[in-house]
């Protein structure tokens, strides 16, 4: 009876946790049909059937994170950090699979908390796992460029694009520019 009410409840997670990322998704893509609260509340009640689930801490930070609301991720973080060697009864690859997103969703809440030594610091982690990554890339030149090192800046940018994740166009633009700058040295 134990086993069939533990199934019970990991199936319900399992799917609160896939409508959520749908919806999150559909969300992103720039649909008005479904909201993020919906998106929200969908994975704070996966999270509370089963709180010891990461990969529902970290969406759960993502879904705050993208609704201004940094504390509440910075929270669900905390409590989905990746515990060092271990693999919390999940597979190597599942083990994996939520260090390599807590470090791309802790490098972006950073960004916008604008602590970008420690968003760099969580999205060269990416990177040391996946080198291919072009979403880090671009994230990275982000952060080089707002602390001013903008030869850096345009190394990711350049891989970035390479990889299919190119920076805004906008912010392309204030890149080029800063190099225009700096190439021109001081007094000219």
């Amino acid at each position: 009876m134990r086993y069939l009410r533990f199934r019970s409840v990991t199936v319900q997670l399992v799917i609160l946790f896939v409508a959520a990322l749908a919806i999150l998704e559909i969300v992103s893509l720039g649909y008005r049909y479904i909201s993020r609260t919906e998106a929200l509340a969908s994975l704070e009640q996966g999270s509370r059937i089963d709180p010891s689930r990461p990969e529902v801490r970290v969406q759960l930070a993502r879904a705050y994170r993208l609704k201004g609301m940094l504390v509440r991720a910075e929270q669900q973080l905390k409590l989905a950090r990746p515990a060092s060697g271990a693999t919390m009864g999940a597979s190597l690859f599942q083990h994996q699979r939520v260090e390599f997103d807590f470090y791309v969703e802790q490098g972006l809440l950073r960004l916008q908390q604008k602590q970008f030594q420690a968003a760099a610091d969580a999205f060269r982690k990416v990177l040391d796992m996946d080198p291919n990554h072009g979403p880090a890339h671009r994230h990275l030149a982000e952060v080089y460029l707002s602390q001013g090192s903008y030869k850096r800046a345009a190394e990711h940018a350049a891989r970035a694009a390479t990889l299919g994740a190119p920076l805004p166009e906008a912010t392309e633009r204030l890149l080029q520019q800063k190099l225009r700058g700096q190439d021109a040295g001081p007094g000219k």
